[in-house]
């Protein structure tokens, strides 16, 4: 039969190792959140790269249109292939707008994660 002390110094070290599991755990997570935080602002980057590329679609349609409009009668094909473009970079603006708000949302949540994540680091 085990007296007092040696219950406490059983119960001593079961609590050292699971402090010890816990603190790598929260390591772990860490690392975890680390590399999550990289590609999300590396999807950013994208969005941002698109938002560009759709201004310059943008473009390309307008020109379109006006040469459209200096051709008169040959102008069919060109209003045809305007009107197309223009369509493909409004569709494309939008849903790359709604990437980039989630993708500006989920950068944040993963903030406050990371901010939570340090804060029960530094506690235990």
């Amino acid at each position: 039969m085990l007296g007092p002390l040696e219950n406490s110094k059983i119960d001593a070290d079961s609590i050292r190792k699971k402090t010890d599991d816990i603190e790598k755990r929260v390591s772990d997570l860490s690392s975890i959140l680390d590399n999550i935080k990289e590609k999300s602002s590396q999807i950013s980057e994208i969005f941002e790269l698109l938002k560009i590329i759709n201004n310059k679609n943008n473009l390309l349609a307008l020109n379109s249109y006006i040469e459209a409009s200096r051709l008169g009668d040959n102008r069919k094909g060109f209003l045809i292939v305007s009107e197309k473009m223009q369509q493909i970079v409004k569709n494309s603006t939008e849903s790359t707008n709604k990437g980039s708000i989630l993708s500006d949302e989920l950068l944040e949540e993963i903030e406050k994660m990371d901010t939570e994540l340090k804060a029960l680091k530094e506690k235990y």
